[in-house]
């Protein structure tokens, strides 16, 4: 795998970098229940630049028994602990799975105004003109 073949994800909050994968997002299959991209780490590598940000339990409709069935999400946050960029199911950091929220990173770096494949889509602000 060449660096070319890398992509760097950044938090569209924060604008830290959050991951490095070895494909894009539109590339990975999506979960039906939350939208959210899946990372199978037996075929793709990933290496999180997060924090550990706690276990949330959500509701996933019915269960067998007749009661509500309930997911727990290992989440993992930017580096500035504000927002969740992405879960796992399982508790270990190396889980098969890894969850990437909807609409929680972006390709675009805002400090160098660059997108994977299209350098420099957004000018520079006025005050760097001269």
């Amino acid at each position: 795998m060449s660096a070319s073949e890398l992509v760097v994800y950044y938090c569209k909050y924060g604008g830290e970098n959050a991951f490095i994968l070895d494909t894009t997002l539109d590339r990975l299959p999506r979960r039906r229940t939350d939208a959210a991209n899946i990372v199978d780490r037996e075929q793709h590598m990933i290496k999180y630049n997060l924090e550990e940000g706690g276990i949330k339990l959500v509701k996933r409709g019915p269960s067998g028994d007749g009661g509500a069935a309930v997911e727990r999400q290992y989440r993992m946050l930017s580096k500035s602990g504000a927002l969740p960029v992405c879960y796992r199911c399982e508790e270990s950091l190396s889980s098969r799975c890894v969850y990437i929220l909807p609409k929680a990173v972006t390709a675009y770096d805002a400090r160098t105004h660059s997108k994977v494949g299209r350098p420099n889509p957004v000018p520079k602000p006025l005050s760097f003109c001269e």
